[in-house]
């Protein structure tokens, strides 16, 4: 939470919109010592369609660290918006990571740099660089452009895997 704080207050039309249900958003807003209008709690549950579509109008989803998003993930990418994220070490918290290790950016085609090391800019290994990459990309509107376009390109290599439907079937006509 410190360094979603921190990274708002470094860029001034930053805001963090926040998730919560009800009992959530009561310790969220307490954790505040005074109100700041770019800080938004939602108390509501979002239906998954349409949390999908808040997905793809923010800029920068920040990983939830330490406890990561696995199902958020997969929205985030099917929505296009790209997510900071640091690794810590426990395996929940790698989930982004290994996303885009595994499957967006294989192959990226955009610009000199390639897909795959823009993708990797957003795995952060320590928190001064989650906080500085985070500004960054929310700052670098050509820098998100070209991400969206690289998830655009890695859905099927993130929905639709080949390798898991085969085990999946053999698992089945097995039992």
């Amino acid at each position: 939470m410190d360094a979603a704080l921190h990274a708002i207050s470094t860029s001034p039309k930053s805001a963090l919109i926040l998730l919560a249900d009800k009992k959530w958003s009561k310790a969220v807003k307490a954790r505040f010592s005074s109100p700041n209008p770019n800080i938004f709690v939602c108390n509501k549950i979002i239906c998954r369609f349409l949390f999908r579509r808040v997905l793809g109008l923010v800029d920068v989803i920040l990983d939830t660290v330490p406890w990561g998003g696995w199902t958020t993930t997969l929205q985030a990418i099917a929505a296009g918006t790209p997510i900071v994220t640091f690794p810590q070490h426990d395996a929940r918290s790698k989930f982004v990571a290994n996303v885009y290790q595994n499957y967006v950016g294989e192959g990226g085609e955009s610009g000199e740099s390639g897909g795959y090391r823009s993708v990797q800019k957003l795995v952060a290994s320590s928190w001064e660089e989650f906080i500085s990459v985070s500004v960054e990309l929310g700052i670098d509107e050509d820098w998100r452009k070209e991400l969206k376009e690289i998830f655009r390109g890695s859905r099927e290599r993130v929905f639709e895997v080949a390798e898991t439907i085969d085990k999946w079937e053999a698992f089945l006509l097995r039992i």
